[in-house]
């Protein structure tokens, strides 16, 4: 029984990187019969055994400790802020301020756009990689400047929207998108060079 959870421990913990030692404690308790003891006839006494396992570390285990250091994730980003204004850490938690980032990542996980790929060659599923990198920029280029515009304007606010009520402080890009529903855009351009816009 004690070999046998041994083993069990061991298989558990196999991935770990310490060498661990067991050592099997045997007690022995005395198990009395039920009733009075005869005092004709004399029996055997009997003994229930319980064990214990004592775990110690015994050491490090070299290599797969270090298959461990290898298969270790790593967190890269690029940025460029100065390492005299901002520290690693504090580079991590802008990171995870920006929230529009990995909310707009979701997209790349839909079924509709991951279903409608049949690029054949992965130079080609790379390039569309690309332009949708570049349409994800876009868009939350948008977005910001549509936040920053927003916060900049003075005057009264117009009422649009899903409910018609006033504009939101962090107007989205799903907004934006929306109220622009049934518009379209029309360029002219002249010889001199002036472009006009006109939206309907």
């Amino acid at each position: 029984m004690p070999v046998a959870e041994w083993e069990r421990f061991t298989k558990k913990h196999s991935k770990l990187a310490y060498v661990c030692q067991g050592v099997f404690e045997e007690t022995k308790i005395l198990k009395r019969r039920p009733g009075r003891p005869s005092l004709k006839v004399q029996v055997p006494n009997e003994y229930k055994s319980t064990w214990k396992i004592n775990i110690s570390i015994a050491g490090l285990d070299e290599e797969k400790a270090k298959t461990l250091k290898q298969s270790e994730e790593c967190f890269v980003l690029v940025s460029n802020v100065p390492v005299e204004e901002a520290t690693d850490k504090d580079i991590v938690a802008y990171y995870k301020d920006q929230m529009v980032v990995e909310i707009d990542f979701r997209y790349y996980k839909e079924p509709c756009l991951a279903s409608v790929i049949f690029l054949k060659h992965p130079h080609r599923v790379r390039a569309l990689m690309m332009l949708l990198n570049v349409s994800l920029l876009i868009r939350a280029l948008i977005q910001y400047k549509l936040r920053k515009g927003r916060k900049e304007w003075t005057g009264e606010l117009p009422k649009i929207g899903y409910n018609g009520a006033k504009l939101q402080d962090s107007p989205t890009f799903a907004f934006l998108q929306y109220a622009l529903e049934g518009m379209y855009v029309s360029v002219k351009y002249f010889a001199h060079g002036i472009v006009t816009l006109a939206v309907r």
